[in-house]
């Protein structure tokens, strides 16, 4: 994998370096390096499978979000779904028990969801993004 498509992977999921360092158990400088091309991760298809998969997530996470807008559509016949988003970590998981358990980081959460209330907006339905508390 080379350091632009890292880093570009890195970004559209919403992960800081720190967060992706935590996923590999390295440092945050030692992404950095990987980033800048100073040096390089020992396996880099793992790296590259374990991106595909969070991948994965970051898509349900959407698929998730738009859902709901169908569900709250039927169920109030209302125009507007409101998406929440958190400011931390455990905030995510008390919520969301499931992504806590994968270690989903509330920056993809609020990445994915910020995503979907774009894509709801292009669909006519207004999308509301509001914080789910600490």
């Amino acid at each position: 994998m080379d350091p632009l498509s890292l880093k570009a992977r890195r970004l559209a999921l919403g992960l800081s370096q720190e967060e992706l360092g935590r996923y590999f158990g390295v440092p945050q400088n030692t992404i950095s390096k990987w980033e800048n091309g100073v040096s390089a991760p020992r396996d880099p298809v793992s790296i590259d499978l374990f991106l595909d998969e969070l991948g994965d997530v970051f898509l349900e996470i959407i698929g998730d979000c738009m859902s709901l807008a169908d569900d709250e559509g039927v169920l109030s016949n209302s125009p507007r779904t409101v998406l929440y988003v958190y400011s931390d970590d455990a905030a995510l998981a008390k919520a969301h028990p499931t992504l806590g358990e994968r270690g989903v980081p509330a920056s993809m959460h609020r990445q994915a969801s910020a995503i979907a209330a774009l894509m709801l907006k292009e669909e006519g339905i207004d999308a509301v993004l509001r914080n789910g508390g600490r």
